[in-house]
């Protein structure tokens, strides 16, 4: 198939892509920028860290000995700490890290594509511009932007390297591994968690995760060649693809049942001002923030819900109307994390036909 450029249509759902992350980064910063500006002020201003006269205005956080992530991470940390510091905090803020596991893994397995172009395959890059103003503004603004843009008129037929999936399934498994450890710090806060992590260090390990965890992947795609040569490694890496989205929509769906128990305790609980008083607390956070806890909480629930929608309209278009609805389906029946595992799983089957055919076309061929 000969490569084309984007049509019109393409062009025109970019720049509202990128509108809707426009408007999403001014709708934030309007919001966050009351809660913050005093500590992103405060940490900005130190230059050591380490020093035994630093202000007792700086925030507790932990501290890797390093100025550039030391100055991220002495406001970010107070900030997610902020936006968790109660019961229906949590609540509202547990959807984003759930979504971070399929976004993860979406992101990092289609920046080692073959058909990758350009932002897209630059997840590192991405991650490091979302991790400054959010990634409800980066991934329409950029990363699905860029998608539409640099359609080749051959995303049908796209290879990656079993190698590369594997590497990013470890990956993955680590940033699962630090969400269970935070969920664990939420809700059985008395729990010793292996090395003994406090919620502090895993606050701390999941904001520096996607900016870290590429060192495990992109290595061994370039030592591997990039994407598989040969279509039977090509077909292993979309059945291993196929494996690590399936199961990690499995380890979801636990997560999810625990997120309806968590809503049900928090809005109809007999804890004190629970009764009756949950749904308006939850509506003020999440459309009229007030204080600099609500805000902060609001913020991660715009996050979560720019960045599912953004990988609905993904699917929509890459994959049609029939899988934009399943993955309503499935949002609906084990909740939005999970159901975007199992799309992408769906997709990635798709795909494997897709290599599956070129094979038995190929054997067809040589027989001849």
């Amino acid at each position: 198939m000969t490569s084309q450029g984007p049509s019109i249509t393409r062009i025109l759902l970019a720049v509202a892509s990128a509108a809707v992350g426009i408007a999403t980064y001014l709708h934030l910063n309007k919001v966050i920028t009351p809660a913050l500006a005093h500590t992103v002020q405060t940490c900005t201003a130190v230059k050591d860290f380490s020093s035994p006269t630093l202000s007792p205005d700086v925030p507790k956080f932990y501290g890797l000995g390093l100025p550039v992530l030391d100055h991220f991470l002495c406001f970010i940390t107070p900030f997610f700490q902020t936006a968790l510091e109660t019961p229906r905090q949590r609540l509202l803020s547990l959807p984003l890290f759930l979504i971070a596991i399929p976004t993860f893994a979406i992101f990092a397995i289609e920046s080692s594509r073959s058909s990758a172009r350009f932002f897209i395959s630059w997840f590192a890059l991405h991650s490091l511009i979302f991790q400054a103003v959010g990634i409800s503004v980066t991934a329409p603004l950029l990363w699905f932007a860029t998608w539409l843009l640099t359609y080749t008129g051959n995303r049908h037929f796209t290879t990656i390297s079993s190698s590369v999936v594997g590497a990013i399934g470890v990956a993955i498994t680590l940033t699962a591994a630090i969400v269970a450890g935070l969920l664990i710090t939420f809700y059985s806060p008395s729990t010793t968690l292996p090395f003994d992590l406090s919620q502090t260090q895993l606050i701390t390990a999941f904001n520096l995760a996607p900016i870290l965890l590429p060192v495990l992947w992109v290595p061994v795609k370039y030592l591997t060649g990039g994407t598989p040569r040969r279509k039977s490694t090509a077909l292993a890496g979309s059945e291993l693809a196929q494996k690590l989205y399936g199961g990690l929509g499995i380890l979801l769906i636990p997560a999810h049942i625990f997120f309806l128990y968590s809503t049900f305790a928090v809005v109809f609980g007999d804890g004190p001002g629970d009764r009756g008083e949950g749904w308006d607390k939850i509506y003020q956070i999440v459309f009229d923030p007030q204080d600099a806890l609500q805000r902060a909480t609001h913020f991660l629930v715009i996050d979560a819900a720019v960045l599912w929608a953004t990988l609905a309209g993904w699917i929509a278009l890459e994959e049609g109307r029939d899988s934009f609805f399943g993955l309503l389906s499935f949002t609906f029946k084990v909740g939005p994390a999970a159901g975007l595992c199992f799309v992408a799983r769906i997709r990635e089957q798709r795909i494997g036909r897709e290599i599956a055919a070129r094979i038995e076309e190929a054997k067809v061929k040589k027989a001849e």
